[in-house]
């Protein structure tokens, strides 16, 4: 499964790590700390190379080497681990400009700089798998990561904010445990491991996109969201053979924008910032060629 716990392993870090992370950026200074972009850039460029190096030698230590190469592997998972490098280069864009801002860089500045954040995190880990002789850098997920990353500029640039959103939430299902060594052997596994039950969203925000003028609750979003299951293996043919036949879901259904949510405390805001990496559940509506269209209470 090719670099998949590396991109699990570096998400949930970060996830871990971002409450505590922007309290410290809630509010925005007045004028440039050098300090501050100091503390930013210093305390990142830390993390993120002692991630990489406890990477390469967890990962790819006992692994054969080779000459760097690409690999296509556009074909797997029903591309759902493509749209999880997006989400995860996304919410890393999000927090990048945060921090700019909490240095007092020019607002600009900040957004430019800041959604490049995802790009620049993700690309390193390609480059340590385009040297591995096992699996090679990948294209597909290169493009994703520039995707999520270019989401938020996209919308800065058109509306000075982000009003939809990439969010990930998480369902058990039953294929984990035919392969648990690849899909996970524990729920905290299978949340980063098994496609089967992740699912991603496109979480849009209703007033700021359909009424800007109009009383209208600012944290009620629209979410329509994509999933795969039955992917006990990667490819295809391999799953075919091993008698599975993968297939997608679509959703529609409603979540909350919880940065959206009035709140006064900082600790309460950067927490509130940190949740809309998650979709929040609600009744939804699932579509399927197997099932036709049904209802679910919470998804």
């Amino acid at each position: 499964m090719k670099n998949l716990r590396a991109m699990r392993l570096i998400f949930f870090l970060w996830a871990l790590s971002m409450c505590v992370r922007t309290a410290w950026c809630d509010s925005t200074q007045a004028s440039f700390n050098p300090k501050r972009l100091w503390v930013v850039a210093g305390g990142t460029a830390a993390a993120y190379t002692g991630s990489l190096i406890a990477l390469s030698e967890l990962w790819y230590k006992n692994q054969a080497r080779s000459s760097f190469h690409f690999f296509n592997d556009n074909h797997e998972w029903m591309q759902i681990d493509k749209i999880g490098h997006a989400t995860t280069a996304f919410h890393e864009s999000r927090l990048g400009i945060r921090l700019l801002e909490w240095t007092g860089m020019p607002r600009k500045k900040a957004i430019w700089y800041g959604s490049f954040s995802g790009f620049i995190f993700q690309t390193p880990i390609e480059i340590l798998d385009g040297f591995s002789a096992a699996y090679g850098a990948s294209a597909g997920d290169l493009a994703a990561n520039t995707l999520g990353s270019a989401l938020v500029l996209g919308q800065y640039m058109a509306w000075d904010e982000v009003a939809i959103q990439l969010k990930y939430s998480y369902r058990a299902s039953p294929y984990a445990s035919l392969r648990p060594n690849i899909l996970g052997d524990s729920p905290s596994q299978r949340m980063l491991k098994d496609y089967n039950g992740q699912t991603y969203w496109l979480s849009a925000n209703l007033k700021r996109i359909f009424f800007k003028e109009r009383k209208f609750p600012a944290w009620l979003n629209v979410a329509v969201g994509n999933g795969a299951h039955e992917m006990v293996y990667g490819t295809p043919s391999e799953n075919q053979q091993a008698g599975y036949r993968a297939y997608r879901q679509w959703y529609l259904s409603l979540d909350i924008d919880t940065e959206k949510i009035p709140s006064k405390n900082k600790w309460v805001k950067s927490l509130l910032f940190a949740l809309n990496v998650f979709k929040v559940p609600f009744p939804t509506l699932v579509f399927d060629r197997r099932r036709g269209v049904y209802g679910e209470p919470l998804w």
